[in-house]
């Protein structure tokens, strides 16, 4: 979908400040790409092993009756949802038809 004439020059006006201001944050932003399916996947797949190893923790802190690693397991068990919240917040969901 295309932008109106106005918005457009807008935008090329912000790009040609931006080159001119700061070339090498210019190219950066033109080279970068978002996330696509394979980060997603690398990101489930180390978030799922996460809350795999934290259940597992709380599990074996639960059979020794130590609150100490009980505390260390629940604790990782809630970082994989928080960690997964933060990165969907931060980056998005990538577009699986790019």
């Amino acid at each position: 979908m295309a932008l109106p004439d106005d918005e457009q020059r807008k935008l090329d006006e912000i790009e040609r400040f931006l080159t001119e201001e700061n070339p090498s944050l210019a190219h950066r932003l033109a080279s970068a790409r978002p996330p696509g399916g394979a980060t997603l996947l690398w990101t489930a797949l180390g978030l799922l092993m996460l809350l795999g190893t934290g259940l597992v923790i709380t599990c074996v802190g639960i059979q020794c009756s130590a609150p100490v690693v009980i505390g260390a397991g629940a604790l990782l068990t809630a970082i994989a949802p928080a960690a997964a919240g933060w990165y969907v917040r931060q980056r998005g969901w990538p577009d699986p038809r790019q």
